[in-house]
């Protein structure tokens, strides 16, 4: 029993093929198309061009080929927006509007939360926080301490540290603040310091008011208008007395031979010329103490901070820091104001400030 025949199919379609010639469905498909693309008309529903329906489709010989064929182009290019301002994303790019390359400032909410004018330009960090004062010999002052209060807890357990303490220092004074423990006095340094926020009043150092400052602004205004001794000299001792100057340099922003030549002018200044290379554990009580003080000057700041920098030493090497520390603000005309409760120190002095229960009960001119 013989099988029967496959029947041919179109291999476009997959139509069957009546006879052996060409699929007549794919012929008037592709003349439909081909007038579509040349005419700019849409072919008509039953694949042949409109208002020909009746008409045969011509012969393949006579259909362009493919790399003759015109491609479609638009009638008309689109014309541009009619609303002034808006981009036309269809026109050439000779036709879009340009962009302008000037920069463009837009107004920023500044500290307190008013906006500042577009065109203005940012304040610059000595005016962050600032306050206009209303004399100018008050701007002319170091330090101006104005109402300083701080209050730990709330409510029945609140306890007032330091309380409406109020003081100025000029430029180039030495001023104690003595009293005895539990007194304040720390608390007051801190707030000094920029390191404690006060409950109310006001610090302002060099016309910085350093209480309005925001916080992320702080360590900045540390670093260019402060520097700090301490008790126990907080030296690193893996590193000598050169390289622990120098490492402050480097936080102040001054890096490389730059840095290792303004370490050892400071410790030159401070008599330690001839110890740059000594570690921390090869150093006296009063050479540890020597190497903080030049390293709180690393970034030569108008204001000195100490926190009892005698109290480790014997009274040689106590009287050596007073006399340092004399002998800068006369030079420099450096103010710097010490917490101790050495009475050695009075004579090196241009005031002392009594705190007590929190409060400044007296004050003494040299």
């Amino acid at each position: 029993m013989t099988e029967p025949a496959t029947p041919r199919r179109c291999a476009r379609c997959r139509r069957e093929l009546s006879g052996a010639g060409s699929c007549h469905h794919c012929r008037r498909a592709t003349s439909a198309a081909t007038l579509a693309a040349v005419t700019g008309s849409r072919p008509a529903a039953n694949g042949s061009s409109p208002g020909s329906s009746s008409t045969p489709p011509p012969p393949a010989s006579s259909l362009p080929s493919s790399s003759s064929m015109p491609m479609p182009m638009p009638a008309t290019t689109p014309s541009p927006s009619a609303h002034d301002g808006e981009r036309d994303l269809f026109a050439w790019p000779e036709d879009r509007p340009r962009r302008s390359t000037r920069s463009r400032r837009t107004a920023t909410p500044n500290v307190g939360g008013f906006a500042s004018p577009p065109d203005a330009d940012p304040p610059p960090f000595a005016e962050v926080g600032e306050r206009a004062s209303a004399s100018g010999a008050s701007r002319s002052r170091a330090l101006t301490v104005t109402g300083l209060t701080k209050v730990y807890g709330e409510g029945s357990l609140a306890v007032t540290a330091v309380e409406d303490v109020t003081f100025a220092l000029a430029h180039g004074e030495v001023t104690l603040i003595m009293g005895p423990s539990g007194s304040g006095k720390t608390t007051l340094l801190l707030m000094l310091g920029a390191m404690l926020r006060p409950t109310s009043g006001s610090v302002v150092i060099g016309g910085t008011e350093v209480t309005a400052a925001p916080e992320r602004r702080l360590p900045r205004l540390r670093a260019a208008k402060l520097g700090f001794v301490f008790q126990d000299f907080n030296l690193l001792g893996a590193l000598t007395a050169q390289e622990n100057v120098e490492l402050a340099c480097n936080l102040a922003g001054v890096r490389g031979r730059d840095a290792a030549a303004r370490a050892s002018e400071l410790l030159e200044r401070v008599d330690l010329g001839h110890r740059t290379q000594s570690r921390p554990a090869q150093l006296s009580g009063g050479e540890k103490q020597r190497v903080a003080l030049a390293r709180a000057l690393a970034n030569d700041p108008p204001l000195l901070l100490a926190d009892e920098p005698t109290a480790n030493l014997d009274s040689a090497h106590g009287r050596e820091i007073a006399e340092l520390v004399r002998r800068l603000a006369d030079e420099d005309g450096r103010t710097s104001l010490i917490v101790t409760h050495d009475d050695r120190l009075r004579p090196y002095a241009d005031r002392v400030l009594w705190l007590e229960d929190g409060h400044v009960h007296s004050e003494e001119d040299r």
